[in-house]
């Protein structure tokens, strides 16, 4: 896998903070350690089929980085998915990120895109996120009811 890095610091600082989508660290990114966070994510974007990206910082879990079509993506491994943020650097920047689509890799290597609320593509059961009401019932309650007392009688 080729992986790129803006080599003037001043440069990569400001193009990081150009993208703007939350902190990340972009100092130590001319060395990937064996072992280290970094040689983990840049393997997880791997299975996703990329062979060339230009690293643009590290999160604290996970990667920004663009194709080398000019994509830009947040690998975030809290979540567990990559998501693509737009298919230009322009568009990246200027549109809102909604957090509605991300991809995932499954274990035989196959991509899928996933909705918002987990939902994947395709599949027509759970369409819609549960109520509350629907997964926990409530228990009733009386309030304002006066107890009838049991006596006993002998």
């Amino acid at each position: 896998m080729v992986i790129e890095v803006i080599a003037n610091e001043y440069e990569h600082n400001l193009f990081a903070s150009y993208i703007n989508h939350g902190p990340c660290e972009v100092s130590n990114l001319n060395c990937i350690k064996p072992g280290s966070n970094l040689e983990d994510y840049v393997n997880e974007v791997q299975e996703y089929g990329f062979n060339h990206i230009i690293l643009i910082g590290v999160r604290e879990h996970g990667i920004i980085f663009l194709n080398c079509y000019g994509r830009l993506f947040i690998l975030d491994t809290m979540t567990g998915v990559l998501w693509p943020l737009g298919d230009t650097l322009d568009e990246a920047v200027t549109k809102p990120w909604t957090g509605e689509l991300a991809w995932n890799v499954d274990e035989a290597g196959t991509i899928f895109e996933v909705e918002y609320y987990g939902i994947i593509r395709g599949v027509k059961e759970d369409q819609k996120p549960l109520k509350i009401e629907e997964t926990h019932k409530k228990t009733k309650t009386n309030k304002g009811k006066k107890k009838k007392k049991k006596g006993i009688l002998f």
